[in-house]
């Protein structure tokens, strides 16, 4: 799978044409939290199928290290019995660590990331996190744990995201 924008400073509109073929992967800010008296931020770690538009896996946490990443796609593969053939992220360092570049090697699955200091690269994770922001963060208030945070984000999934028609 390659990926490139148009030259002369336009953008192609892009699909995969099957499921699995790419997942988007991607790291949200959340408004911040209390708990146990102390503030702290809330990420909001998600993997997206570019075909279908589908949220293949969310995790609330309150970092976003290389870590929650591979846990994230442990969930993921487990979830829908598959692997992608590709992986498409940003160059943060959730996503340019040894260990993620080692398991995507070892499952034959590519690695793609995204050309620094182009976010319109991302424009079908950023869609969705606006989605997420518009239909659910903006109206959170201060979450008190992050278990009330996942089941806020599994709900929004299933009763707004993923029963909603998507557009290119």
């Amino acid at each position: 799978i390659a990926i490139a924008a148009a030259s002369g400073g336009s953008r192609l509109r892009w699909q995969v044409d099957r499921a699995d073929a790419l997942w988007h992967a991607d790291v949200c800010h959340g408004p911040a939290m209390k708990i146990g008296g102390r503030t702290v931020p809330l990420r909001i770690h998600a993997i997206l199928d570019d075909h279908a538009r589908y949220v293949i896996a969310i995790q609330a946490a309150t970092t976003e290290r290389e870590v929650e990443m591979l846990a994230l796609m442990v969930k993921a593969m487990r979830s829908v019995g598959r692997r992608p053939e590709a992986l498409y992220l940003d160059n943060g360092p959730t996503y340019t660590g040894d260990v993620l570049a080692t398991l995507c090697a070892r499952l034959e699955i590519g690695l793609l990331h995204a050309q620094p200091e182009d976010p319109e690269a991302r424009g079908k994770m950023e869609r969705f996190w606006r989605t997420l922001r518009d239909g659910l963060l903006n109206h959170v208030g201060t979450p008190g744990s992050l278990h009330d945070v996942q089941v806020r984000l599994l709900a929004f999934l299933a009763k707004h995201y993923h029963v909603s028609p998507h557009a290119s």
